[in-house]
């Protein structure tokens, strides 16, 4: 009961200050016809079956087009199963997020299951804590080779599953920041961006224009201080559920 306290504390700390939006699996546009159900009942099998013979990437394959033809819950459970299943903690808990929010009418038993493994992999999740960047969104910032958005908050928090990892940012008038490291299973890695000069005139820098502006602006404030003297399918395991329409 410990870890499943400290995993749902740990949600709330990263829903408070993730810096990357949520993915999100889309379903049909419209009410799915029937071929379409009937399709994605096919797949929903061959995927439960790819599960079954440990061949998570494939049941994942399968699960995603399901739910993209029929938009049941079933199938989007299938899709966090077998993201958790091959270490893909930050989407699988992405997945249950988004399944637990649109898919109210889940059975009692699988909600519970879907509330668990959000935590489980809410709490697997290592958070990145970008500390030294320059006030404002800089012009890049990559993780594993897929931009990250910033939208100037300091320091920029990014949430990453366990794993050796690799950080790029590059900012104007800056040489390009590299860093590469191992982030453990609920850690908070703060990473020190230490941004040189790119070596190019001082005053060709926008950020030293910035500084420029701040400065005027305080001595006219100490000036002006001085002067004035003022201061769902047919479940296969525990972990597949019936795919309903209802549901």
């Amino acid at each position: 009961m410990r870890w499943l306290i400290a995993a749902l504390i740990a949600a709330c700390v990263l829903d408070a200050s993730a810096a990357a939006a949520q993915r999100r699996w889309p379903g049909p546009e419209g009410e799915p016809g029937d071929d379409d159900v009937a399709e994605a009942r096919q797949l929903y099998e061959a995927g439960s079956r790819a599960v079954e013979a440990y061949r998570f990437a494939d049941g994942l394959a399968f699960f995603e087009r399901s739910y993209e033809l029929s938009g049941l819950g079933a199938a989007l459970f299938g899709v966090g199963f077998a993201l958790q299943s091959i270490g893909r903690s930050r989407d699988a808990r992405d997945a249950f997020e988004q399944l637990l929010t649109e898919h109210p009418n889940l059975p009692e038993e699988y909600r519970e299951r879907a509330l668990r493994f959000r935590a489980e992999n809410t709490g697997r999740m290592a958070v990145l804590e970008l500390v030294g960047l320059p006030a404002g969104p800089v012009r890049r910032v990559e993780l594993d080779g897929a931009d990250v958005p910033d939208d100037g908050t300091r320091p920029l928090i990014i949430e990453s599953d366990p794993g050796l990892r690799r950080l790029r940012v590059e900012a104007e008038g800056f040489s390009t920041f590299d860093w590469e490291g191992r982030a453990n299973e609920g850690e908070r890695l703060r990473i020190d961006v230490d941004l040189q000069s790119s070596g190019g005139l001082i005053w060709e820098s926008p950020w030293f224009w910035v500084a420029v502006g701040a400065a005027v602006a305080a001595g006219a404030i100490v000036a002006g201080i001085v002067l004035n003297d003022n201061a769902q399918l047919t479940a296969r395991t525990p972990d597949h559920i019936v795919l309903c329409e209802d549901c």
